[in-house]
């Protein structure tokens, strides 16, 4: 008989599997794997590698805090990795025909992103560097100081004028040399085919980028390109190492565009107008003009071929299942992803380009969904003002139409982000605990073109509002869903709606609210992105469109509130300040409204309650069950 999947399961019987890189000869896949053990504070995350067939499965890291990164050399003889010690980060490099790493270089912050010259001679990466602590070595001062308006960043806290600077290491000596300076992110590092340039993306204020082309010597001065209108990033230079393409966010929009820089020249072009797809990982030149591009769409996923002369944009596969970023072979042939969906947990697939053969090659959650096995689950839209708005509907297993079930409401962050086909630990659970758990796309979600995702600038808690009221009702239409029992929550965007749902309506039996945005204008001054991100998002700073941060801020409607509320923020969060939160629980608590307030320790916004502590995630789900359980019981 099958067991009802439980919280323990979840944070300790499913591994997580990540970053799969296939070899350049397309006959090896290595790929990062962590699980938690019960009494462990946090998961392991070691290197393994396996066949191109899912076949021949071995451990390669064994290092006590964790090996990630992975990255091959282009003759395919060797990867290099990161590995985590008591004493900082070290870059490594393993030989494939056996034997130890070998370390190449050290650094005291995080090492992330390295990219392998064309030679296989050097390795580029990123690393935080302090100009005023270089080596890491200062204590804490007594006083910061501060002078820059982007001065602190979630989930690395106070960053003052520290930035991932772009640094090259030399694979046999080790030496390592800085590349760049300026006070900006620097990702998405990119060699051109010639081995002489190096292409990386700097990120100013969160929601500016440009791209900088350095000369990996750090003889000659950096090339920088004009401003991106927005972010960018995912570098890929073409083939004849004239252009690079990148993907840019035209506006402030999470949904970007491809452009092409031409560095001899400046000049950039824009390839792309309107495109459907949110891009996910660097393009992959198959010819002079064309690109291997991946996305989702429509809550799913998908690859695409990307003509740079006319920017049309052409469907090679999609899929019910997200499989974000992807690795492809030397021949660019075989196409290496993760793969979740709400049938799997965390696999790896591979799609053969040559003869369209799709095979998910691994099963690592087979055995424990075959005791415990997930929700049931179907498809649902309805249409508002001339828009579809897709939603999913999972059931319990075992689901019975001739019972009554609770329904909970699931809202995704962003705004701009999206649900779809893939796994949700937090909606599996409330799904085994015998809820309906309803979630969907309201306007302003991604992967369904530009129009349908700026939608919701300056406009939260409006028509997306009643795009989520709407698919709710239509869920409660049927003979098996109790409309007695309703329940909503959320994270980031979700907390932002979940708090703007329980001021708008009595409707909601619980609610659960996680690091919420409830008053638009103290999140302007505390949060590491207010200062740009409020500007853009809601039409101004505060003093500019004062009606529209009070009128569209929760805080505003929460003294209406009745519903009872647990609130769960970790207390380094730096998007959504646990001052937001406190905010709420003090309204509530004024207002007579029940209300519970779980503070997480250490924790960030995003990962802090979702992969990190293995306590508190265990925590956080235990209490959001309960939580629900206690009012659809009454």
């Amino acid at each position: 008989m099958a067991k009802r999947l439980s919280v323990e399961t979840t944070v300790y019987d499913l591994p997580n599997i990540g970053n799969p890189r296939v070899s350049p000869d397309g006959a090896w896949i290595v790929y990062e794997r962590s699980q938690g053990k019960r009494g462990d504070t946090h998961a392991i995350t070691q290197l393994w590698r396996c066949a191109i067939d899912g076949s021949d499965h071995l451990q390669l890291t064994w290092s006590a805090r964790g090996s990630s990164g992975a990255a091959w050399s282009p003759d395919g003889s060797q990867i290099a990795y990161v590995r985590r010690d008591d004493e900082g980060w070290a870059l490594y490099a393993l030989p494939m025909r056996g034997g130890e790493g070998r370390e190449i270089t050290r650094r005291p912050t995080a090492i992330e992103g390295l990219a392998w010259s064309p030679d296989g001679s050097q390795i580029a990466f990123a690393s935080w560097y302090d100009p005023a602590n270089p080596d890491a070595s200062k204590e804490t001062p007594v006083v910061h100081v501060i002078r820059r308006l982007e001065y602190k960043r979630d989930g690395y806290g106070l960053t003052n004028e520290a930035r991932p600077q772009v640094f090259v290491a030399d694979v046999e000596s080790g030496a390592t040399r800085q590349l760049t300076s300026a006070i900006a992110f620097h990702s998405d590092l990119a060699w051109a085919p010639d081995g002489t340039r190096l292409a990386a993306m700097a990120t100013g204020d969160g929601f500016t980028g440009r791209i900088v082309v350095l000369d990996p010597t750090g003889m000659a001065e950096p090339l920088w390109a004009p401003d991106l209108d927005g972010r960018g990033g995912q570098l890929a230079w073409t083939l004849d190492g004239r252009q690079i393409l990148a993907i840019a966010a035209a506006g402030h929009t999470m949904q970007p565009e491809f452009v092409l820089y031409t560095p001899a020249e400046g000049s950039m072009r824009q390839v792309t107008t309107d495109l459907q797809c949110l891009p996910f990982g660097a393009p992959v030149w198959l010819n002079e003009t064309t690109a291997l591009i991946g996305g989702q769409e429509r809550g799913g996923s998908g690859l695409y071929t990307l003509d740079t002369a006319s920017g049309a944009v052409e469907p090679i596969v999609y899929w019910e299942a997200t499989r974000v970023g992807f690795s492809v072979d030397a021949a660019a042939r075989y196409v290496v992803q993760p793969h979740t969906s709400l049938e799997h947990v965390a696999e790896i697939a591979v799609y053969d380009l040559a003869t369209g053969d799709d095979r998910i090659i691994t099963d690592f959650g087979g055995p424990v969904l075959a005791e415990t096995p997930l929700a049931e689950w179907e498809t649902l839209s309805v249409v508002r003002e001339g828009l579809t708005i897709e939603a999913w509907l999972l059931k319990p297993p075992g689901f019975d139409p001739s019972r009554k079930y609770p329904v909970v409401l699931h809202v995704h962050g962003g705004p701009q982000g999206n649900y779809g086909f893939r796994y949700n630990r937090e909606m599996q659970l409330l799904a085994a605990e015998g809820y309906l758990v309803l979630f969907a796309n309201p306007r302003g979600s991604s992967g369904y073109g530009r129009r349908f995702t700026d939608l919701v600038l300056g406009a939260w808690g409006d028509e997306d509002y009643y795009d989520l009221l709407a698919v709710l009702d239509a869920v409660l239409a049927r003979p098996y869903a109790d409309a007695s029992r309703q329940g909503i929550i959320g994270l980031s965007f979700g907390g932002y709606m979940t708090a703007w749902a329980i001021g708008h309506s009595k409707r909601f039996k619980a609610a659960v609210c996680s690091a919420p945005v409830i008053d638009l204008e103290s999140n302007y001054g505390t949060s590491d992105i207010g200062p740009t991100w409020n500007r853009l998002d809601y039409g101004g700073s505060p003093h500019e469109n004062r009606e529209y941060y009070s009128a569209h801020s929760p805080i505003t409607w929460l003294h209406r509130a009745t519903t009872p509320t647990l609130l769960l923020c970790g207390e380094n969060d730096q998007r959504c300040p646990i001052g937001q939160s406190e905010q709420m629980y003090a309204a509530l608590k004024v207002a007579g409204c029940e209300v519970e307030f779980a503070r997480y320790p250490n924790a960030d916004h995003l990962w802090g309650l979702r992969t990190g502590a293995l306590p508190q995630q265990e925590d956080v789900l235990n209490r959001t069950l309960g939580w629900f359980a206690r009012y659809f019981e009454q």
